[in-house]
């Protein structure tokens, strides 16, 4: 009897087992069958392109505000060696607003992202362009330029031969691949490890002097992971990309470890900084000399998700940027909210603008350096490397002639990732200085 009970006890201990296995896989199936319906959702649509930069820069990272859309991000972005790849998209951001086949609607146009590049056409046209996104020779049919003042005044996208309405925009440069040389640092290192990987670097360099909306990776793509040994490296990457619709740029630093062949990203200790951001101003600046200063507010670009800083400007009549960039910067920017709090505004200065003369100043922002041990860092730039910045109050002297639009332009900068792995520490860094 003992030995018929064992036997019942195994069989329904199996029977339960089974029972528990198909239950288990039932719910993957169906949390699977859940989240295979989700990933194919609508488009998300936008009236237009500001709207559409609000949500991405504001909306999208806060929280996740539409439960019923899965995102690029979510999805195609989180695959394995996905920023290895040379047609990745490294903006999360952007990546918020495509569906999972990297699609979205603005302003009537419809847009999606193929390995190859932008799709654009016109809302009755998606079928066709969806059949065109996986087709290779979509670069060879790429002819003529045109613009779509509604998507973006400033930057062109090409035709498409035999296609009417339909455009392309040349988001990962398969269309235009210009060579680039380096030129030696003028600017000393001053935080990073020694035996870093330098990328010097320039406006020239970077390609933006033709265009400040140029796409560019430092490393460059594909050599981004400096190796420890063959299965741990740091991975840094210094980006900007340009989307027509939205421009983001960064820096992303991790340590990976490579398992059954794929790199995936390892918790361990990481930096990530950005050190001596200097700016140069074109405007005019003759109000400001001697003792007078100011407190400024300047959104630094003229599209929606541009940053914008409460800046103190001060007098430095004469002075090179060597000279500024050994001015004590932090000592200046709490003499600024002191004047702002005399003056009982309610800004933290962010950065110091100093006037060289009546129509010129650099604005510097402070060091910003994070060490952690996590899995990734990633951090904005101050500004763009280029473009128009708006000054929209002048707080202390309420003068509208620095109320004005501003161009500007990157003057000298270091931007670094490294992790430490055991005793070493690797990485790479740009150190960049204005041609």
């Amino acid at each position: 009897m003992k030995r018929i009970a064992f036997i019942f006890f195994v069989i329904s201990l199996v029977l339960s087992c089974s029972d528990k296995q198909e239950y288990e896989m039932a719910s993957l199936k169906t949390e699977d069958s859940k989240r295979n319906s989700l990933e194919v959702s609508e488009p998300l649509t936008f009236q237009n392109v500001g709207d559409l930069n609000d949500y991405a820069w504001n909306v999208a990272p806060q929280s996740k505000a539409l439960d019923n859309f899965v995102s690029y991000a979510e999805t195609v972005m989180r695959e394995d060696d996905y920023e290895d790849r040379p047609n990745a998209i490294l903006s999360t951001r952007f990546g918020s607003v495509l569906n999972s086949e990297g699609e979205v609607i603005v302003a009537g146009y419809f847009l999606k992202l193929s390995d190859y590049g932008l799709l654009i056409s016109d809302l009755g046209q998606k079928e066709t362009v969806r059949a065109l996104a996986a087709k290779s020779e979509v670069l060879s049919l790429c002819e003529g330029k045109t613009c779509l003042t509604a998507l973006n005044p400033d930057i062109s996208v090409s035709k498409l031969q035999g296609y009417d309405n339909i455009y392309f925009y040349d988001v990962f440069g398969y269309l235009n691949q210009d060579d680039v040389t380096d030129t030696e640092p003028l600017l000393d290192t001053r935080s990073p490890a020694a035996n870093l990987v330098n990328y010097p670097r320039t406006l020239s360099t970077l390609g933006m002097i033709q265009s400040p909306y140029s796409n560019m990776t430092v490393p460059p793509s594909g050599s981004q992971k400096v190796l420890y040994d063959d299965t741990h490296c740091n991975d840094t990457k210094i980006w900007q990309q340009e989307y027509l619709v939205t421009i983001d740029r960064g820096i992303k630093v991790k340590t990976m470890k490579k398992s059954a062949g794929t790199w995936s990203k390892y918790q361990n200790p990481v930096e990530c900084g950005i050190i001596g951001w200097m700016i140069k101003e074109y405007s005019q600046f003759n109000v400001i000399s001697g003792s007078t200063v100011d407190i400024n507010k300047v959104k630094y670009g003229d599209r929606g998700p541009d940053p914008t800083h409460y800046v103190y400007t001060v007098s430095a009549r004469g002075m090179s940027p060597l000279a500024i960039g050994n001015i004590n910067l932090q000592q200046l920017i709490n003499e600024g909210n002191a004047v702002a709090a005399n003056h009982n505004l309610n800004v933290t200065v962010e950065g110091v603008r100093f006037v060289v003369s009546d129509e010129w100043a650099y604005t510097r922002f402070p060091n910003d350096i994070t060490s952690d041990n996590v899995k990734k860092i990633e951090k904005d730039w101050p500004t763009l490397f280029t473009g128009v910045a708006t000054v929209s109050q002048s707080y202390i002297l309420n003068s509208s002639q620095l109320k004005c639009r501003v161009t500007y332009s990157a003057e000298t900068a270091i931007m670094y990732g490294q992790s430490t792995w055991g005793n070493t520490t690797k990485g790479s860094k740009m150190t960049y200085t204005y041609n």
